[in-house]
């Protein structure tokens, strides 16, 4: 499937504010990529890339006073076919992992291993160490937080989203994270674009999603628990331990996001964006 993806986003300031943006499609999409994808600016400024220590393609501009419109548009092609299934993927022993993974077993900022831990064992220490392990943690928290927009919180923690009950889709991805560390399976944040190309029904307004990948066997496997079943059409933006690392967008100094609008649509005409 050609899909057609992109934002427009506008930052107001009354002074400029360097800033650091997450916005671009990650590296291991670029062979996917139909059309060329560019981070316009308006007014233009001048915007520089460069690869972080988890390999996203990071984006340093400064908004200069009076405010600034990001935008792109691309198409990428993509299989559409559901995130993989694995019923017999294993989790590996701690001393077998390779050593860049063993960073995702750790605590980190959105995802407090040791507030959890205890918990985590009581609940899924019984259940075979691997993908049915991980895909019980999935469900576990499908079914113990509550999707609302309306309750977003830059704030809300693993903890805090498992107590509070409630949260939005990087809710969902920090607690699912949280409790497999806990169970010594690598887990891993993403965000990125996944439209509702293979819903039945339009879900409400588009934004970017966040997700899980955990290590077993060997790879990384997607998992979802805000949705607990495989999903279709997921562009993957960037990874990290949580939410810090991949945020969309760090601003080192004051600015007011006045409009966002994300789109992800498939591309029945073959066109490219204007």
């Amino acid at each position: 499937m050609l899909i057609r993806a992109g934002y427009d986003i506008r930052f107001e300031t009354t002074t400029s504010v360097p800033t650091l943006a997450n916005l671009s499609v990650h590296s291991s999409r670029n062979k996917d990529l139909r059309s060329a994808q560019r981070i316009m600016s308006e007014p233009d400024v001048p915007l520089y890339d460069y690869v972080d220590s988890f390999g996203n393609i990071c984006t340093r501009l400064t908004i200069p006073a009076g405010g600034i419109t990001i935008s792109t548009g691309f198409v990428i092609e993509d299989p559409f076919t559901p995130d993989l299934v694995a019923p017999e993927a294993r989790r590996m022993a701690v001393e077998e992992l390779p050593s860049d993974v063993l960073i995702y077993l750790l605590g980190s900022r959105y995802c407090e291993t040791d507030l959890l831990s205890e918990f985590a064992a009581s609940q899924f220490g019984a259940i075979k160490p691997g993908w049915a392990m991980a895909q019980a943690i999935m469900s576990y928290v499908h079914e113990r937080v509550r999707f609302d927009y309306q309750a977003a919180r830059s704030t809300r923690t693993a903890w805090d989203a498992h107590e509070e009950r409630v949260g939005v889709c990087r809710d969902y991805a920090h607690l699912a994270i949280t409790l497999c560390r806990c169970m010594n399976i690598p887990a891993r944040y993403c965000t990125g674009y996944m439209g509702d190309m293979d819903l039945p029904a339009l879900v409400g307004d588009m934004d970017f999603s966040a997700w899980t990948e955990v290590y077993l066997s060997g790879r990384w496997y997607t998992l979802d628990a805000r949705h607990n079943y495989p999903r279709r059409g997921r562009i993957l933006m960037a990874r990290g331990r949580d939410a810090t690392d991949v945020a969309l967008t760090n601003t080192f100094g004051s600015v007011i996001l006045s409009r966002f609008q994300v789109y992800t649509d498939e591309d029945r005409l073959g066109l490219l964006p204007a």
